[in-house]
C-alpha cells in the first residue's frame, strides 16, 4: 500500500520544519532538508500504520496546495 501526501517545508529557528497539508498534527522537523524529509516519511508511515490497525483510513492526499506558512 502506498500513501502520498504534499508537505510544506519551511525554515524554523534552528531546524527545517515539515508539515502535511491534509493531515492535521502531522508535523516534524530535521537538521537539514533530507533529514526533515526522512522524518516526515517516518511520521507518515507511523500514522498510516496506526490508522490501519484501528481500521481507519487516512484523510486527504490531494495535490495543488499553496504554502501557507512561508514555506515551499
Amino acid at each position: 500500500m502506498q500513501f502520498t501526501y504534499e508537505f510544506e517545508l519551511r525554515r524554523g529557528k534552528s531546524q527545517w520544519v515539515i508539515e502535511a497539508f491534509d493531515l492535521p498534527g502531522c508535523i516534524t522537523q530535521g537538521e537539514d532538508v533530507p533529514d526533515a524529509c526522512n522524518a516526515a516519511a517516518d511520521l507518515l508511515r507511523e500514522m498510516a500504520w496506526e490508522a490501519l490497525l484501528a481500521g481507519e483510513e487516512l484523510a486527504g492526499g490531494a495535490f495543488g496546495h499553496e504554502p501557507s506558512n512561508g514555506g515551499v
